[in-house]
């Protein structure tokens, strides 16, 4: 695969000042942000993007993804962290926004893509421009979130799903348990369930083929300008946890993953359910900066 530079739009950067816009949107107080080098509209064009040649999305710096929530896009499911990104040509008239190792940060291997359409903008731009919104109400606890590239007369638009979710604490330890579609989670793909906080210090609650273990969030890369390559999670950090189910009466398929309790038993257990299955994850208690 290339990775195309399109080195006439850097040519001005001269002008501009060391600027990193970062377009954020929010969602139950949580936040999803990119920041990416500002690049002004020169002689070259998205159009001219190859198909399966990548942009890095701005200039200087590689773009970055921060995530507080997990995103959710067709198939592809990203955990809280940081990521890099970049736009890749799929087709005439369609391109991907790519996150650079986002498999690593749920142990699985892979770069996310969030597909899109490529086409003309109705309101031509000066500059790059990258921009959120949400696409109509909550659903089950989780927004609809709709992305936009502007680079002169192209735009890229590409839809998403930012999980809401619901706090849970047996202190010291507390956390949130996400609002994952049950039917992500019946499709046994590694999938981000939670977090859990200690201190300052935060595990990504991920599961996959009957496992549960608590993995630190991702970091961009920062080696090369942020164009090195991503760097899984330490696995000397990575803990795993014990799966059971629970016993009781299920009269009603759950749309998506609800805590039922949580309390100290062996470790943080966490009881929850999604469609017709009830969850016990039992999760070791890290102590705060190991």
């Amino acid at each position: 695969m290339r990775l195309l530079l399109l080195v006439p739009f850097l040519l001005p950067t001269t002008l501009l000042t060391a600027q990193r816009p970062t377009p954020s949107i929010e969602w139950q107080k949580r936040t999803a942000t990119i920041e990416f080098g500002a690049v002004p509209v020169g002689k070259h064009t998205l159009a001219e993007l190859p198909v399966g040649a990548d942009w890095r999305l701005g200039n200087n710096e590689a773009s970055t993804l921060r995530l507080e929530m997990p995103l959710l896009a067709g198939d592809t499911m990203v955990a809280p962290g940081a990521y890099r990104i970049g736009l890749q040509r799929t087709g005439d008239s369609t391109a991907s926004l790519t996150v650079a190792g986002s498999g690593l940060g749920l142990l699985a291997t892979g770069d996310g893509q969030i597909a899109g359409k490529l086409g003309k903008a109705e309101k031509p731009s000066k500059k790059l421009d990258i921009q959120w919104r949400k696409q109509g109400e909550a659903v089950h606890g989780n927004q609809p979130v709709r992305l936009t590239v502007t680079f002169g007369a192209d735009e890229w638009i590409g839809d998403a799903v930012l999980l809401g979710g619901e706090a849970f604490a047996v202190l010291p330890s507390k956390g949130i348990l996400w609002t994952v579609p049950a039917a992500r989670l019946a499709a046994d793909s590694a999938t981000p369930v939670g977090q859990m906080v200690r201190g300052e210090v935060r595990w990504n609650i991920v599961v996959a083929k009957g496992e549960v273990k608590l993995v630190p969030p991702m970091q961009a890369p920062t080696e090369q300008f942020g164009f090195g390559e991503p760097i899984a999670p330490d696995a000397a950090k990575v803990l795993v946890g014990k799966v059971g189910q629970l016993e009781m009466k299920v009269d009603a398929e759950w749309p998506a993953l609800d805590l039922i309790s949580c309390r100290r038993e062996e470790g943080l257990f966490l009881a929850a359910g999604y469609a017709k299955d009830r969850v016990a994850w039992i999760l070791p208690e890290p102590k705060p900066g190991k």
